[in-house]
């Protein structure tokens, strides 16, 4: 249930599509600003999860699907809550923006 919330959550952020259906725990999903190329795009969701991870704030992985760089957020740990869910959420779109704005790619 929680990994459905978080998927269609997501995709209301700017930029952000979901690459797979969700089944089970796991929603993959990308930042795409339609200016920059698939392969910028690719940079920026590398980036984007270094710094989620350097941050201490979750753990989400990366993958590819369809060759695109995707990131993977598995909501299987029995103690995380909703606001951990929603913390992620914002930092995603705080994030990615600051990524962007700063051409760190």
């Amino acid at each position: 249930a929680q990994a459905k919330e978080f998927a269609a959550r997501v995709v209301k952020l700017p930029n952000v599509i979901l690459c797979a259906p969700v089944s089970m725990n796991v929603a993959c999903f990308r930042v795409a600003p339609p200016q920059l190329t698939p392969q910028q795009q690719d940079e920026l969701n590398q980036e984007l999860l270094l710094q989620i991870q350097e941050s201490g704030l979750a753990i989400p992985s990366g993958t590819l699907i369809h060759g695109r760089y995707v990131i993977r957020v598995a909501c299987s740990n029995h103690r995380s809550r909703w606001s951990d869910f929603e913390l992620l959420l914002n930092s995603i779109a705080a994030l990615s923006a600051k990524i962007e704005r700063e051409g760190t790619l």
